[in-house]
């Protein structure tokens, strides 16, 4: 009987994985009574209060945080961090065109666009031991055309990992376009494999697929090499 690939080392980073299945911490939330903040003052929903763009003090403060945050990560004792440039989240919004409007170095061009969630992964990379590894959630497609792109995406990625990130985990929408932009549902498959011709680091998957025959399949035939069960957990914590 042929032993399943999940269940195999691997390396991602200097830290040594035991087996090919990751953990993550996840919290879902609703904020309301104060006045949100964003890349650009465009409401998510028509109608909606506009959020105030971020100034420059602003974007310091953020960073600043994310890099204190890897600090107390540090002294904890955990072993790894995650970045979450997805699922809408800040730096999801600045990566995208539907939510950054901006007219400065922080927004325009791709370039522009990708400036500030670099410099935050930057700022993370430097708090952190460099022996401890640093990973990505990385939306790789909005399904737009006139939002963030797979091959937006997987440039983006590159410069994570020329920056040090140790792996990326592939995700997907997140940001609701304008009204006159359809969304269509990308397959994390394709963009997992996508992602793997890329860059060289190591690729997660959700376990939100379709059982453990197809999970086993994506790792054995190379389309991730991870396999994130956060999801899952949650949906059938027993």
């Amino acid at each position: 009987m042929t032993r399943s690939r999940l269940f195999e080392p691997l390396p991602l980073g200097c830290l040594q994985l035991a087996n090919r299945i990751v953990v993550g911490p996840m919290c879902q939330y609703e904020a309301w009574g104060w006045q949100a903040k964003a890349p650009s003052a465009v409401p998510y929903r028509s109608g909606q209060v506009a959020p105030q763009a971020l100034d420059r003090f602003d974007l310091r403060r953020i960073r600043e945080g994310f890099a204190k945050a890897a600090l107390r990560a540090s002294r904890a004792g955990i072993d790894a961090v995650q970045i979450n440039i997805a699922q809408g989240f800040l730096l999801h919004q600045f990566l995208s065109p539907l939510t950054n409007q901006r007219a400065d170095v922080y927004g325009g061009s791709l370039l522009g666009r990708m400036r500030f969630p670099l410099e935050v992964f930057d700022q993370v990379r430097d708090a952190f031991p460099a022996s401890r590894p640093i990973s990505a959630r990385l939306c790789a497609s909005e399904g737009s055309d006139v939002g963030w792109t797979l091959e937006q995406a997987l440039i983006f990625a590159k410069e994570l990992e020329a920056r040090g990130c140790s792996a990326i985990q592939v995700s997907s929408g997140g940001i609701k376009p304008r009204d006159s932009a359809p969304v269509v549902r990308v397959n994390l498959v394709s963009l997992a494999r996508a992602l793997k011709t890329a860059v060289a680091v190591p690729v997660a998957m959700t376990s939100a697929l379709a059982g453990y025959q197809q999970v086993e399949a994506l790792v054995s035939e190379g389309t991730a090499d991870l396999i994130a069960m956060t999801h899952t957990l949650l949906n059938a914590p027993r």
